[in-house]
């Protein structure tokens, strides 16, 4: 028999940046712990809204098999002694299995005669194990702070309100976070202030909706789509989108009522990305603009209730979005009365890092790091000064100020208004691109060396302190740091010595007193993250990726275009009978673990004559500059070449001269094939 379960943990109102975390997590350790226990059970559904946290799974086994437990111990000569008599191996198999060695059998097994302890676990009712599962997993659940309410001991990521548990009709007892399960629940705060008594499980999301509350967090994220639909046809609109704000108000309401309001045309004259940030930041609300993607002087709110008259909400919204505009407007203004160089004198009073001083210094720094690396790409050295010079100008005006996810956008505008280059203008947006996972790039060369100077040099500081993650620690997201510059340089083509750049960058630190492993520490950080980075990428050649992190080579552009180029070459049909001869010879060397010298003098036999002069003359053709595939695929006519030599030859000769002149042969095609002297080392 089964039964569908559903449990409900109702709470004061949920950070909603965190919503979609915990319930995940709830159904991911529910579902854990009803396997672990052996309950069988069908699909989960999971429903969370400001107020609650909810799981509904259908086909719930009324109760575990009945299993037969067996369990080996020591065997005949271990678990007795001379006289025949239990050991203490024997006797403590038995204490451990709580009953007395004369209850123990004896059975066959790979090692012999062994004792063995044999039981029967009993079928368990599931509404006996369900409370324990439901604690577990409300304990295991991703909240970074958590809270007291009352005179309890525990504690929870909001106050709990309410418990409900129920299987098929029946109510589940149970006590947990201080709450007695029962079969109430509660609808929206406004329309349905009263509390719903479930008749059994399958009712719950049905009876939530005529409270009022769409429990299901995505049944909400696209109400609010198709309202805000009908909302922009209205005034042939279209809805600037943000996920991160879609599921952050999703996670805000129970009854979405998306409205538009207006503002005033003037505040159009403000950047629009000033505007956007106002009404979301604070107002969560999303800008609008026409089909020509012009922004347009109007918002769309989204309403937690249905209001008998929605033109008081709009009012509402509106009087506090003009006062929030106005801020943005007067900011703005302020802002363009003093040239974006005139703000680096304040960058000395704001600290950077306690101990790797203030903004000034850090500028200074990037100073030094862009202009080498304009050198090294060869970019234009008083726009790499500039914009670095410039590059955390903008953090002191009072639009960043108020608004700091607008860093680098802002310094773009001022930047242009204060008669800047356009390139380096550009460059001080740039500069903070990738902001996160699969974010775009930098378009320009100078952005992209401002981006890499930026984050070594925070990685390289904060490293220097001591203060690099640890497990699941990472206050200064130096992961994440890292992996925007393995793709500033790998996917943005800069073919740079990145452990290089880190020694550059330790120069700027000379205060400090540098740890004598910070070298070998940012090295080893920087290849983990660049595994991770491949495998992220779709690589798949592990041994390959282990030899090329072993070079511990900085040039991550080149050694991620030669990992693509061999494994684009081990498909090429054309390769196969060369890789085929090439795996036969890394076989060979691996045994023979040392350096060679050739001594193409001493070769005698037909086969490795033909090769070593084919190679010879190959080497002198290998040109790096074409490209990696190009480079492999000269090794192709080696192919028939090497199974000969390997076929015909007796490399391990007896003779220690001409064994060694051999595996020499073979060691310096394989290391001439495996690791191509890089370009820019």
């Amino acid at each position: 028999m089964s039964e569908m379960f559903l449990v409900e943990i109702g709470t004061e109102e949920l950070p909603p940046k965190s919503l979609l975390n915990l319930i995940q997590a709830f159904e991911s350790e529910l579902k854990s712990g009803l396997a672990a226990a052996g309950l069988s059970y069908g699909a989960c559904q999971a429903f969370a809204s400001p107020r609650r946290l909810a799981l509904q799974i259908s086909d719930l086994a009324a109760q575990t098999e009945e299993k037969c437990i067996e369990r080996l111990g020591p065997s005949r000569f271990a678990a007795l002694n001379a006289e025949g008599k239990p050991s203490p191996a024997g006797l403590g198999f038995a204490r451990t299995c709580g009953v007395s060695f004369e209850e123990l059998s004896w059975t066959e097994s790979s090692k012999g005669e062994v004792l063995v302890f044999r039981s029967k676990q009993a079928a368990r009712k599931v509404e006996d194990l369900l409370p324990g599962i439901i604690e577990q997993a409300l304990q295991k659940l991703p909240i970074s702070k958590t809270m007291r309410w009352a005179d309890h001991e525990f504690s929870f990521v909001r106050p709990v309100s309410w418990l409900l548990m129920l299987l098929g009709a029946k109510i589940v007892p149970a006590e947990i976070l201080g709450l007695k399960s029962d079969r109430i629940t509660w609808g929206h705060r406004i329309h349905h202030p009263s509390p719903i008594v479930l008749a059994s499980a399958q009712d719950y999301e049905m009876a939530l909706e005529r409270a009022y509350v769409l429990a299901s967090f995505e049944g909400r994220k696209q109400k609010i789509r198709a309202e805000a639909k009908k909302c922009l046809e209205a005034i042939s609109g279209v809805w600037i989108e943000n996920e991160a704000l879609l599921e952050e108000v999703t996670a805000i309401v129970e009854w979405p009522v998306p409205l538009l309001g207006s503002f005033d045309s003037r505040f159009l004259s403000v950047p629009q990305a000033a505007l956007i940030s106002a009404m979301q930041g604070h107002q969560k609300c999303f800008a609008l603009s026409n089909a020509s993607g012009e922004m347009l002087p109007k918002f769309l709110m989204v309403a937690n209730l249905e209001s008998q008259d929605p033109e008081a909400v709009i009012c509402g919204n509106e009087r506090v979005m003009r006062a929030r505009l106005s801020d943005a407007e007067f900011f703005y203004q302020k802002d363009l009365k003093i040239p974006l160089s005139e703000r680096l004198a304040r960058l000395s009073t704001v600290s950077f890092q306690a101990k790797l001083g203030s903004l000034q210094d850090k500028v200074l720094r990037l100073i030094q790091l862009s202009q080498y690396l304009a050198e090294k790409a060869k970019v234009d050295l008083q726009k790499a000064q500039r914009a670095a010079e410039l590059s955390k100008a903008d953090l002191v005006s009072e639009m960043v100020v108020e608004f700091p996810e607008l860093q680098g956008i802002m310094g773009e505008i001022y930047a242009r208004a204060s008669g800047e280059n356009e390139a380096v203008c550009l460059a001080l947006r740039e500069q903070y691109f990738p902001r996160f996972s699969g974010d775009a790039l930098p378009e320009s060369m100078l952005g992209k060396i401002l981006a890499l100077a930026d984050r070594v040099d925070t990685l390289v500081g904060i490293f220097a302190i001591g203060l690099k993650p640890t497990g699941s620690k990472d206050p200064f997201a130096l992961r994440r740091a890292m992996i925007g510059i393995l793709r500033l340089s790998i996917e943005g083509g800069l073919s740079i010595n990145i452990f290089e750049l880190f020694r550059q960058a330790q120069a700027g630190y000379g205060h400090l007193n540098l740890p004598p492993d910070l070298e070998t520490s940012l090295q080893h950080f920087a290849l983990e993250r660049l595994k991770g980075y491949w495998l992220d990428a779709g690589k798949e050649d592990l041994e390959l990726m282990e030899e090329l992190l072993a070079l511990k080579s900085g040039n991550f552009y080149e050694l991620s275009n030669y990992l693509s180029a061999r494994e684009t070459f081990s498909k090429l049909p054309e390769a196969q009978t060369f890789l085929r001869a090439m795996k036969r010879a890394k076989n060979l060397i691996e045994k023979f673990p040392r350096n060679y010298q050739v001594d193409s003098a001493l070769f005698s036999e037909p086969a490795e004559k033909v090769l070593w002069d084919a190679f010879s003359s190959l080497k002198k053709e290998l040109i790096y500059s074409k490209g990696h595939l190009d480079y492999l695929q000269a090794f192709v006519p080696l192919g028939s070449l090497i199974e000969s030599f390997l076929n015909e030859v007796t490399v391990l000769s007896e003779s220690n001269a001409l064994r060694e002149t051999r595996l020499g042969m073979v060691q310096e095609i394989c290391q001439k094939m495996r690791f191509p002297v890089f370009s820019n080392p």
